[in-house]
């Protein structure tokens, strides 16, 4: 929802409609080979997404292109080559084009790699915390930057190290790319950089009693629905996905599976802290709840992302 306000708010400042202002201030400067039309997109040589079978190792194409083709202010729609997305990171290194045109402001550099949470915690376990844009890997006097991307059966990640002038790009056509990306890059950035992501820290070494009434209810958000209630005198949560994540799932070549709710253990009563046992998936989540209302029940909880409590 923001970044769609946000592309909004470039069609009113710049009086262009989003993907030619993205193609005339962007694109052309960088002189990239990139494209936010699918149809121009099938004149040049393109690479199409394949789903595996986890139990068989089978691949196959998947049955559509893209995912949500008008969601292009938040992503799903620009596609470029390898070269293009490095051409892109170096842009980000001093804010210029390869022709010396300065595209971002230093300010605007510096923006977008300071943090912009003061507790971040528990957001996205392989960063520190989150800039304008970009995710901070490594913060201080020589940021790490990343970014990744995903549409049906591809998965992409962008790393940018400023200080060192280097840039880190990995694509894959698969279901598993993630998986490949996430073990390559973080061996080259440990070998190379001496960047190690942040270890998550969920588990829960210490517990704490709480007043559970205070936490249950539902929660939603347009990811779908969150149910917090209390089961032998323990709270668990369970997160049902929207059904447009559902069909997600199902053109990746993945059968959604069931909601299962999972327990909760609270390891800091003061930020409303708990971890959650993730069972079966194996490890453990964090959940964080926010902003009590007069009678001390939280209105927001974060699961991923935040979900508003409705009742």
């Amino acid at each position: 929802m923001g970044m769609g306000t946000l592309g909004r708010i470039i069609e009113v400042l710049t009086g262009e409609s989003y993907h030619r202002a993205l193609r005339t201030r962007i694109l052309q400067p960088l002189g990239l080979n990139a494209t936010a039309d699918a149809e121009e997109l099938l004149l040049r040589s393109t690479a199409v997404g394949h789903t595996v079978d986890s139990a068989t190792g089978n691949t196959a194409p998947v049955s559509r292109l893209r995912a949500w083709p008008e969601n292009g202010p938040a992503g799903s729609r620009l596609w470029l080559d390898i070269d293009a997305l490095i051409a892109f990171g170096r842009m980000h290194i001093d804010g210029t084009a390869p022709d010396g045109r300065r595209i971002l402001s230093p300010w605007t550099l510096h923006e977008m790699r300071e943090p912009q949470f003061d507790d971040y915690w528990g957001c996205f376990p392989m960063y520190a915390n989150y800039g304008l844009g970009w995710a901070i890997v490594r913060q201080g006097d020589a940021p790490v930057l990343a970014h990744g991307g995903a549409n049906l059966g591809m998965h992409s990640t962008l790393y940018v190290l400023p200080e060192q002038q280097a840039v880190l790009a990995v694509l894959t056509n698969s279901t598993t790319g993630f998986q490949l990306y996430s073990s390559l890059c973080s061996r080259l950035l440990q070998e190379h950089f001496d960047v190690h992501s942040p270890a998550p820290a969920y588990a829960p070494h210490s517990t704490v009693e709480v007043d559970n009434d205070l936490f249950t209810g539902v929660y939603r958000s347009p990811n779908g629905q969150v149910d917090v209630d209390v089961r032998d005198g323990r709270l668990y949560l369970r997160t049902t996905p929207a059904p447009s994540l559902t069909a997600w799932d199902r053109l990746n070549g993945r059968t959604p599976g069931e909601c299962q709710a999972l327990p909760l253990v609270c390891i800091d009563s003061q930020q409303r802290r708990f971890s959650m046992d993730l069972g079966q998936a194996g490890g453990f989540a964090a959940v964080q709840f926010y902003d009590p209302d007069a009678n001390g029940c939280p209105t927001l909880v974060r699961v991923g992302t935040l979900y508003e409590r409705t009742r």
